[in-house]
């Protein structure tokens, strides 16, 4: 049986950082290794995650003084790993019961370079990103597309050409070619990474078995703000949508501001909902029409 480490870290807050911890041993039977990187966690979150931790074997803290983005903290965290295998694991995701196991089988059996589970967001609607397909034109530029038929969960193993951050399973030999990542950008980094193991055909296989609840905000409690503000800093997300669509040739590549604009309305309980409201509305109005 291959070592694992987990590497936990802050996808852009923190307060349900001790639930995702939970979760993780309530649903994991494996051994394994886990590296918390703290990025200045607000101190009631840190205390929440170290009752949890309370007397479990093989955890470290790699403690930074400053906010993190994503791809830096998944390198510091990495630089502590000491598994074959590393689960990625951000903190507002709830793993299922059975979904490391999962994992881990599918990165052995297949073998997968890159496992990834199957993502439901808290509204219970599946997380479709792996619908995305990677596309090279004639003229060596690289476009993103998504299938006409949408993944369903019936149905065994895939493999995919686009994944998360959320969660995923690395291999060793993987992340000697693929890396933690460009540590400037604070979106697009799911771009990048799924590019870069479709350019290096490292496969990466979805794996119903495994599933994860992705919990995307409201709420943002105030005491998170300022790193959740940080985060999605629209002036860093051209700059990281430029950095990506350019490093590898992306035309026609998603937009950045819709994106990052949606992401801080859902500070807010009240705003989030309208839009749900009036998104439910447009897609009434819809069926309607045909």
């Amino acid at each position: 049986m291959p070592k694992l480490s987990v590497v936990f870290s802050a996808r852009e807050r923190f307060s349900m950082a001790a639930r995702s911890l939970e979760a993780l041993y309530s649903g994991c039977t494996l051994p394994f290794q886990l590296v918390v990187v703290d990025g200045a966690t607000p101190e009631p979150y840190r205390r929440e995650m170290k009752a949890v931790l309370d007397g479990r074997p093989n955890v470290e803290f790699v403690t930074h003084p400053g906010y993190l983005l994503p791809n830096k903290a998944r390198r510091l965290g990495t630089e502590k790993a000491t598994g074959d295998l590393i689960l990625y694991l951000e903190n507002d995701c709830l793993i299922r019961p059975g979904a490391v196991e999962a994992l881990v089988a599918l990165a052995a059996d297949y073998p997968a370079g890159v496992a990834v589970p199957w993502l439901w967001e808290k509204t219970a609607r599946h997380h479709d990103s792996s619908a995305v397909k990677v596309e090279r034109l004639p003229d060596g530029t690289l476009r993103l597309h998504a299938e006409k038929e949408p993944l369903k969960l019936e149905g065994g193993r895939r493999p995919v050409e686009f994944f998360e951050h959320h969660c995923f399973l690395i291999t060793r030999p993987a992340l000697a070619i693929l890396g933690t990542g460009d540590e400037e950008l604070n979106t697009r980094e799911a771009i990048e990474i799924s590019v870069a193991a479709w350019s290096a055909k490292i496969p990466v296989i979805l794996e119903p078995a495994a599933q994860v609840e992705f919990h995307a905000p409201p709420p943002v409690c105030a005491d998170e703000r300022d790193f959740f503000d940080y985060r999605w800093d629209p002036k860093r997300a051209d700059e990281s949508h430029e950095r990506v669509s350019s490093r590898w040739k992306i035309v026609d590549m998603p937009g950045t501001y819709d994106f990052v604009r949606e992401q801080m309305l859902r500070k807010s309980h009240a705003t989030w909902a309208l839009i749900r409201a009036r998104s439910l509305l447009r897609r009434i109005r819809d069926w309607v029409a045909k």
